[in-house]
């Protein structure tokens, strides 16, 4: 699966530098890579979530390897909807 906007979050950059990255390069239709054991992922997601709702957007599903929603696995470690990140 291709992505628009890698979070270099393997990278183990901060959590604010993540949430700048992601917002200054998102798009309508753009796909963020996240990774569920980088650091500071669980830190900034929320944020990143809540900053993209006030701007509009709308937050849908990851998806497996396999390409399919995976509704198991929504956020690092978590079991919560999007909308409830």
């Amino acid at each position: 699966f291709l992505w628009d906007v890698d979070t270099r979050d393997w990278e183990g950059l901060p959590a604010e530098d993540i949430e700048n990255l992601v917002l200054t390069r998102v798009f309508p239709g753009a796909v963020i890579l996240f990774h569920m054991h980088a650091a500071h992922t669980e830190e900034a997601l929320p944020k990143i979530a809540k900053r993209l709702r006030d701007a509009g957007y709308k937050l849908s599903y990851p998806v497996t390897k396999e390409g399919a929603l995976d509704h198991e696995k929504l956020g690092p470690g978590s079991s919560r909807p999007p909308e409830e990140l």
